[in-house]
């Protein structure tokens, strides 16, 4: 019922990370909490004079963005780097989305803190290819490293990795859909969770 509420736009939600010491511990080697709290800040634009306002700033980068992307009405997105070689096909009626939204009763709200993103909707059956991820990524308290991951006709094919490859797996057997991306999303190389040069371990801050 909570997610049909968030869905359907009822009310004003957001995912928000909170340093604690095994936090501290996973991602800067011991429970220095306040540490973690700066990295923290300057990701979530805490630190900055007036934060309401960077975040203000902040949304209306990422929504011109978006439509920037729209305007284009690209087909499809080809990834490329350390290993990835990687084209996702675009769905006809996609749109370029933020985490910046408004409730039915028009109060906006960001649904993720941090969010440096502008993602849509691929086509489940046009991804080709192989990604590699460059960092480490927490799932469901499995650290997984060198994640490889190969797609044909829109499915997930393959997986490798150095740790973790299992966890993966056992994820992509949840329902017939989880094979395939049901999202793509595009990130600015200089985003502030980058600048941090933390690997927060957190899906929320890492992604």
């Amino acid at each position: 019922r909570l997610l049909d509420a968030e869905d359907r736009r009822l009310i004003q939600w957001t995912i928000v990370g909170y340093p604690n010491e095994g936090w501290a511990t996973a991602v800067v080697g011991g429970p220095d909490v306040e540490r973690l709290w700066d990295s923290v800040a300057a990701a979530t634009r805490l630190d900055e004079p007036d934060p309401v306002a960077a975040w203000h700033e902040h949304l209306d980068r990422l929504r011109e963005r978006a439509a920037l992307l729209d305007e284009r009405r690209f087909d499809a997105i080809r990834f490329r780097g350390p290993g990835t070689d990687l084209f996702v096909g675009l769905c006809d009626r996609h749109r370029w989305l933020t985490a910046a939204e408004v409730s039915v009763e028009g109060v906006p709200h960001v649904v993720n803190v941090p969010t440096e993103e502008v993602y849509t909707t691929p086509d489940r059956t046009r991804t080709e290819g192989t990604v590699r991820s460059t960092f480490p990524l927490a799932l469901g308290g499995t650290i997984v490293d060198g994640l490889e991951i190969r797609f044909e006709a829109g499915k997930a094919v393959a997986v490798r990795a150095e740790s973790g490859a299992d966890a993966v797996r056992a994820e992509m057997t949840v329902d017939e859909g989880a094979s395939y991306l049901g999202e793509v999303a595009l990130v600015d190389r200089d985003s502030r969770v980058r600048r941090t040069g933390v690997v927060f371990l957190d899906t929320l801050f890492d992604e």
